[in-house]
């Protein structure tokens, strides 16, 4: 399973997120790095925790200022695979994206409909295309009104051609209240997609749990600026992958 960690930029900084509720975020505070320069949180996770990839969710972007291009190449240039929500709904800005070198997720929450997401799968490919399934008390945040059930909105997801989707549950972001294991498990046994979890994973407990039921890998932000999840021991234990 691949450890993926969570960089949330808000005001040009890495701030805490807290159950989606992004007027509250507050200036990160870690023990993995001590700085808020989104940059330099990407360099102390590939340096303190070994990693390959990296999911990051620009809040300025998403809330409709300018993608942040020169910070997507950066990342890149780090040798990162970086996953940017960056509030893209549509083909051409997809492309602009991709460009950067990055990973780019469509996130439910801006997507206006399928038909844009199979023009964007088109457009820069399967292989760099994540779906974000954003929830909030298990229930789809999305602008496509026919759609409100996320396992519905995965099989849809397939059609379009997409092949890997994070399903998000926003209320549990930044809470340690560990994750909904049965709409887990229900998207799992009826979608092919490779999933993605984020929201309130807390322990090698909860890791053991994603593995088991297949999962691909894991977002996880808050338990590892704490401490509270130990990388090193998590792949002694072969919960996840070494880099």
């Amino acid at each position: 399973m691949r450890l993926i960690p969570v960089l949330d930029i808000k005001g040009g900084i890495a701030v805490h997120a807290v159950q989606g509720k992004r007027e509250l975020y507050k200036p990160l505070k870690s023990l993995i790095c001590s700085s808020t320069n989104p940059l330099e949180v990407a360099k102390a996770y590939k340096e303190a925790l070994k990693v390959k990839e990296l999911y990051v969710a620009d809040l300025d972007a998403i809330a409709g200022t300018r993608l942040n291009l020169k910070l997507y190449t950066e990342l890149s240039e780090l040798g990162l695979r970086a996953m940017i929500d960056a509030g893209v709904n549509n083909a051409a800005t997809a492309r602009r994206l991709m460009e950067t070198g990055v990973v780019v997720v469509v996130g439910a929450e801006t997507l206006t409909s399928f038909k844009a997401l199979r023009d964007i799968v088109r457009e820069v490919g399967a292989s760099n295309v994540v779906l974000s399934l954003d929830l909030y008390g298990g229930k789809l945040l999305s602008k496509i009104e026919e759609v409100s059930d996320p396992l519905e909105a995965a099989l849809e997801a397939e059609k379009a051609g997409v092949r890997e989707a994070i399903l998000l549950s926003l209320d549990n972001v930044g809470t340690l209240k560990g994750v909904d294991l049965e709409l887990i498990k229900r998207i799992k046994e009826r979608s092919k997609l490779s999933l993605l979890v984020g929201g309130g994973v807390r322990s090698l407990e909860d890791l053991q749990r994603l593995r088991d039921l297949g999962i691909t890998g894991v977002l996880i932000a808050t338990a590892l600026h704490t401490g509270l999840i130990d990388v090193e021991e998590a792949r002694r234990r072969g919960l996840v992958c070494h880099g």
